[in-house]
């Protein structure tokens, strides 16, 4: 999802933009191997005009604010009470649910802990799972919770992107 948002702001927009990876999981060092084919020691990769900064953190963030992005897009992975502060202090709020019935209740148990702060500019959207659990998972919580149009490439946005993607602008 943040590559794909990335694209889109950086294609679509002309917006300059930087992606910081906010976890552990070294995808973004994997994404660079398969998109530039080397894998360099340093944090900073470029993919069609946006920058990539690997396992980022403050520092990074701090860099990212004073080179003037228009945008930057932070993946936190999941969400944990370190993260979530930062996570806050965000301009824009985009939380990706897991609709997979091993993961609901936790999603649930979330939901409830921070229920005053949910609804305060949050985006909460799905990418699979049913639209029945989807629409249970919303009743329960009281929030939109919506669906991520499919897209078979990250890095290509078409008009069904588009339309969707603009709620972001």
């Amino acid at each position: 999802m943040a590559v794909w948002l990335a694209n889109y702001f950086t294609a679509a927009r002309g917006q300059r933009t930087a992606v910081l990876e906010w976890n552990d999981h070294g995808d973004f060092e994997h994404m660079e191997q398969i998109c530039t084919g080397r894998a360099d020691p340093g944090k900073i990769f470029r993919v069609m005009k946006v920058d990539y900064f690997k396992q980022a953190g403050m520092k990074e963030l701090i860099y990212c604010r004073g080179k003037q992005y228009q945008q930057i897009i932070i993946d936190f992975g999941q969400m944990t009470p370190e993260r979530f502060l930062e996570w806050e202090r965000s301009d824009q709020k985009l939380l990706l649910v897991s609709l997979s019935e091993w993961c609901l209740e936790a999603c649930l148990e979330f939901f409830q802990e921070k229920r005053k702060v949910c609804k305060k500019g949050w985006h909460c959207a799905v990418v699979f799972g049913s639209d029945e659990t989807r629409r249970q998972l919303c009743k329960k919580t009281g929030l939109e919770i919506g669906r991520i149009p499919f897209s078979v490439d990250a890095f290509a946005i078409d008009r069904k992107a588009m339309k969707y993607l603009e709620q972001f602008d």
